[in-house]
């Protein structure tokens, strides 16, 4: 479930930035039908390949979250709380 939230939010961070990049250069190379085209077609490959990096960076971002660190067994104190035993 960890992994799943995680996916989710970094794909649409990914998404989000790169759709604010297609709209401001679509409308920034508004003035000819050429650079509408162009400026279309460089945007889509910027969309193309955030999706691609944010899938591929996914598993290494779940595997560092996921992993606990090691610990030394003669690092690791217990905390047991301990209770007086009252005679009857």
């Amino acid at each position: 479930m960890l992994f799943l939230s995680i996916s989710l939010f970094s794909f649409w961070i990914s998404f989000s930035l790169s759709l604010d990049s297609f709209l401001r250069a679509f409308t920034f190379e508004g003035s000819s039908s050429l650079l509408v085209f162009m400026a279309a077609h460089t945007s889509s490959v910027i969309l193309t390949r955030s999706f691609k990096y944010s899938i591929a960076v996914l598993p290494v971002i779940a595997s560092i979250l996921l992993i606990p660190e090691a610990i030394p067994p003669s690092e690791i104190i217990l905390n047991i709380p301990i209770f007086e035993v009252s005679s009857m």
